[in-house]
């Protein structure tokens, strides 16, 4: 397979990407809106698109003569009304289980209408697995009668009937499978075999995800892929032997990002055709809806995982601080970019929901 095609355009075509906007002008604007959670440590989020926050938390409760991890997880909206989806004991049974877990991943359905809410439990060793629930309470069935499926990475696709997930196909977790399910039919899916991935991306809107391949030595340069999640084809977009991580599709569905060294992330369409390049730091980004803009997390320090929430303006070409007076540790955006939900670096950290906003020229 060939390189992707043609050298990287310089920095400046970005600028299509967004309108043009007045030099010096502040473009994007946090605006606090309240604080959500209780004494839990929260530890996870994902926004719906009709803005209610999914967030998940951590607690230790005494069994017997230990204490034990435990998650429960919420469904807060932007007034502050609250309902707990998952409650702490909700592997009880009868008796107590001798076993910790943690809420590790959460995702919405398109509908709104479900969740997907990985955890990840260890008795005598960790098994991780998508547990199903409705939005507002109650658990989802699929035919079997069961309301789990084995596997991790999980996502809802574009149909709002099935869902996109990996298996591990080199520990840990180098190397993935890619599977789907059919949650009403209770089908399991193989899909793109034999071929492994080491990075999957789930595109937004479409029954599709963007496909990093990789050879199980690691021999190989990566290629990317685009792979087709109703009928298993896939098209190869060409070897990207610089590829350092950090694969995202963009809310939109019709992009997709990957940095290719410490400052440099990649921009392409589906189609693979490079688009642009934004100067970035590796680690937690993400998309601000269609803007072209991108928040992500300015370290404090090289290596540190917590700093300040920053945003990447195309158009500028500039990078400006969000939340200034906030250090925080993660952070997750709404589909659409409007809003924010922060994991802040405090000794107690909280959980805070900003609303984004960007000035007009």
């Amino acid at each position: 397979m060939n390189r992707l095609r043609g050298q990287y355009f310089s920095a400046f075509l970005a600028i299509l990407l967004v309108p043009l906007l007045v030099p010096g002008q502040a473009r994007w604007r946090a605006q606090f809106v309240r604080a959500v959670g209780g004494k839990e440590i929260p530890v996870v989020a994902a926004w719906s698109s009709d803005a209610r926050l999914a967030y998940g938390t951590e607690k230790t409760v005494p069994v017997g003569d230990v204490w034990q991890r435990r998650g429960e997880v919420y469904v807060v909206t932007l007034a502050g009304e609250k309902e707990r989806i998952l409650k702490h004991d909700y592997f009880r049974g009868g008796q107590e289980r001798p076993f910790s877990f943690s809420v590790d991943r959460i995702s919405w359905s398109p509908d709104t209408t479900k969740l997907g809410v990985e955890l990840t439990l260890t008795i005598e060793e960790a098994a991780t697995a998508l547990f199903l629930f409705k939005s507002k309470g109650g658990e989802l069935r699929i035919k079997d009668g069961a309301n789990l499926i084995a596997g991790y990475g999980g996502a809802w696709l574009a149909d709002n009937a099935s869902l996109g997930m990996l298996e591990e196909a080199l520990a840990p977790r180098l190397l993935h499978r890619v599977f789907v399910v059919r949650v009403e039919a209770g089908r399991m899916i193989p899909l793109f075999r034999p071929r492994t991935f080491s990075a999957v991306a789930w595109v937004p809107g479409k029954m599709q995800a963007v496909l990093v391949e990789r050879d199980a030595e690691f021999v190989q340069a990566p290629k990317l892929l685009v792979g087709d999640l109703a009928s298993g084809q896939v098209k190869e977009l060409g070897e990207v032997p610089d590829y350092l991580g950090g694969l995202q599709a963009t809310p939109d569905g019709e992009r997709f990002s990957y940095f290719v060294g410490q400052n440099k992330l990649i921009v392409r369409q589906l189609s693979g055709e490079l688009i642009g390049e934004a100067t970035i730091p590796v680690g937690r980004y993400g998309w601000l809806g269609k803007s072209g803009a991108i928040a992500f997390l300015e370290p404090e320090e090289l290596g540190k995982d917590t700093g300040w929430l920053a945003v990447w303006d195309p158009a500028r070409q500039v990078q400006t601080r969000l939340i200034a007076d906030e250090r925080i540790r993660d952070f997750w955006l709404a589909p659409d970019g409007s809003l924010v939900a922060v994991l802040t670096a405090d000794e107690v950290p909280e959980l805070k929901i900003y609303r984004l906003e960007s000035s007009s020229p």
